[in-house]
């Protein structure tokens, strides 16, 4: 399934069926994904840049926490053989939690470890949550 997210939100970034893409599962609920992606369009010093794409699946709010207060943020790869080889590359970082949690507190969360996650390489965070009717209702 998250290989499916991936290709089906990236593949108008050169993520495809050929296109190299690792996921690696921890156990219940826990995954976690590497790919390399261009953002089209987007130009960087005349060329369209290749970014790294990581996503990290995660059953609850309690599993949350504790993967943010993790040392390196694995994903549950070698992370010495799935380096990025250019630590220049922009990252993009999905956070899936497969829980309700609450959005407001888990951003404070993330800009107050910003300087973390800029280590890790990623430059922008998505976080993906299940969605509510009345959140969506205008």
């Amino acid at each position: 399934a998250l290989e499916i997210f991936v290709r089906r939100s990236y593949r108008a970034c050169g993520v495809s069926g050929s296109s190299h893409l690792a996921v690696a599962t921890q156990g219940p609920g826990i995954m976690g994904a590497r790919w390399r992606f261009r953002n089209p369009g987007v130009a960087v010093a005349g060329t369209m840049s290749v970014w790294q794409g990581s996503a990290k699946v995660l059953p609850n709010s309690k599993a949350l926490e504790e993967y943010l207060s993790s040392p390196n943020l694995s994903l549950g790869f070698d992370e010495k053989k799935e380096a990025i080889d250019d630590a220049k590359t922009p990252g993009r970082l999905h956070i899936i939690v497969l829980d309700s949690v609450d959005v407001d507190q888990v951003h404070q969360r993330l800009r107050a470890m910003e300087a973390k996650l800029r280590n890790f390489g990623a430059i922008e965070v998505v976080l993906v949550t299940p969605g509510s009717r009345a959140a969506a209702e205008p």
